[in-house]
């Protein structure tokens, strides 16, 4: 993708999650603390937003990655700048839920069936019974 079209995409998200430019405008300000003609200079395309400002824009307007990027899928789970709002969950969390649950009654129907998971770091809760690990992890 280039620099224009992810830049477009990005206003058009902007816009969809709130459509009045004074409010959008304002908001902008409020969230990256520059000057209000500055803001009016991104939103006219004069001025591309930087990765920092996309950033924070997007975790203050809880938007993820994917959304951004115009990722849709019901099988991964959007990454976002932030934890998931648990308190309102979004329809694909829902989704993700069931589908865990379902696979969960499958396994305890199914005594043949293994369910295994893997990770990136070892989780704390398995560290805290080995006291190099737990060290590891704290100084890591």
């Amino acid at each position: 993708m280039k620099k224009d079209i992810i830049n477009l995409h990005f206003h058009s998200v902007l816009n969809s999650k709130v459509p009045n430019k004074t409010k959008l405008a304002n908001l902008l300000v409020d969230i990256l603390q520059i000057e209000k003609e500055a803001i009016y200079r991104r939103l006219r395309s004069e001025v591309p937003f930087t990765f920092a400002e996309v950033a924070r824009i997007l975790e203050r307007l809880s938007i993820s990655l994917d959304q951004l990027i115009g990722i849709q899928s019901e099988k991964v789970k959007p990454f976002s700048l932030q934890l998931t709002d648990f308190e309102h969950p979004g329809e694909i969390d829902y989704v993700m839920w069931e589908n865990y649950v379902n696979l969960l009654s499958l396994l305890s129907t199914d005594p043949s069936l293994v369910l295994s998971e893997t990770w990136n770091t070892v989780p704390f809760t398995f560290c805290y019974q080995y006291t190099h690990l737990t060290r590891f992890n704290i100084f890591k």
